[in-house]
């Protein structure tokens, strides 16, 4: 077994352990029993899938960025676990985290597909399938910027929904690790396609306060719990179904009730009910006499990700420029993404080969395969 999946399991085994003793002593909450019990079922799945056999090298830069961020997560859960009163909500958004970067693992590593095959497999609208072999051919992990730029450029898209980018990224960049891969872009078109009105479909959805991102049963019922106003709801993506979302809403009596919709190619419906919606503001306002006032509650991984990234800028380290004759400069971009520029710098083994973004996912350094012990942010004034 490859060594970086040996040491998550190592982690998930070690979560596992933890939440098994706290059910133990810590068994006096119904709700907070549940979110344990669930919890290790999720761990379970996480540990099938990061054993099952992995097909072709395990010793590339994808492979590291996923497995990294496997591990990265279940870090982060375990950390939480320790105050769990403390970071209960926080602990179940990085659970639905953790479920999608597994998933996606298991689909690009797990499955023994080439890599046509896994483009073909996912995306299966004929516009994103063209756009995708024809502007990037075989290439699995693209970096957002790159792909963004496809994206708008194909859509052509107005101003209004330019400055949405960072709402679409968080539902299309469903891992949080600032790459698209056809898994990922699959999943979004099963909520918001087909291609060509995707944008429009996310975008207005978010807008009109109808879609809270992923967020945790718990979460959701909180949110709505707060609500005066009539029949109240939310939609939130599924952690248990990769894949679906979850209509959240409040009766007139006050009881919370789930309702999941599956999705077709393209279009959305309820089980149960042979209509099928073309998007998910059609779904809603088809059954208005029950759901009336969505909440308007939004939670984004991304949007929390940049402000995180905005703190670390005020403790890096800052380098001034040598003064030279002017010249012409050439940049130094990232040997990973290709995309943004070199601005950290690896120990003990020294190189600076690649940006913080791609950086803080990797565990080896890419130039020379050296284990990193700590990465130095590196500014030029």
């Amino acid at each position: 077994m490859a060594g970086p999946v040996w040491e998550c399991l190592k982690v998930v085994n070690l979560l596992a352990s933890e939440i098994e003793l706290q059910l133990q002593f810590n068994n006096r909450n119904q709700e907070d029993t549940d979110i344990r019990s669930e919890l290790l079922k999720t761990l379970t799945r996480v540990k099938d899938r990061l054993t099952a056999k992995v097909f072709g090298s395990q010793n590339d830069i994808a492979f590291d960025l996923c497995i990294s961020g496997i591990r990265e997560v279940l870090e982060k859960i375990l950390g939480q676990l320790n105050d769990f009163e403390t970071h209960k909500i926080a602990l179940l958004r990085n659970e639905i985290l953790l479920v999608y970067r597994v998933e996606q693992f298991h689909e690009i590593f797990c499955v023994s597909h080439s890599h046509s095959e896994h483009i073909d497999t996912w995306l299966t609208d004929r516009a994103a399938n063209t756009l995708w072999k024809n502007s990037l051919n075989d290439s699995l992990f693209v970096p957002w910027s790159h792909f963004f730029s496809l994206y708008q450029n194909f859509l052509s898209l107005s101003a209004e929904y330019l400055e949405q980018e960072i709402k679409l990224r968080n539902f299309i960049d469903c891992t949080g690790d600032g790459y698209v891969t056809p898994f990922k872009l699959g999943l979004f078109l099963r909520w918001f396609g087909p291609f060509t009105s995707s944008c429009a479909n996310c975008c207005d959805a978010v807008k009109q306060g109808i879609l809270s991102g992923y967020i945790s049963t718990l979460e959701a019922e909180q949110e709505l719990s707060k609500e005066n106003r009539e029949s109240p709801y939310l939609v939130r993506v599924s952690k248990t179904t990769p894949g679906a979302l979850v209509l959240v809403h409040q009766t007139p009596s006050k009881v919370v009730k789930h309702s999941m919709f599956s999705t077709k190619n393209p279009g959305l419906f309820i089980p149960g009910n042979d209509t099928t919606y073309p998007n998910l503001v059609s779904l809603v306002n088809a059954h208005s006499n029950r759901i009336k006032t969505p909440i308007g509650y939004y939670w984004s991984n991304v949007e929390e990700d940049l402000a995180r990234q905005e703190s670390v800028v005020k403790n890096s380290i800052f380098i001034p420029p040598e003064k030279s004759e002017p010249e012409e400069t050439v940049t130094n971009s990232c040997i990973v993404c290709t995309e943004r520029p070199q601005n950290c710098l690896f120990l003990e083994c020294g190189h600076m080969c690649c940006c913080s973004e791609c950086a803080a996912r990797l565990k080896k350094c890419p130039a020379c395969r050296q284990t990193i012990t700590r990465i130095v942010p590196v500014f030029q004034l």
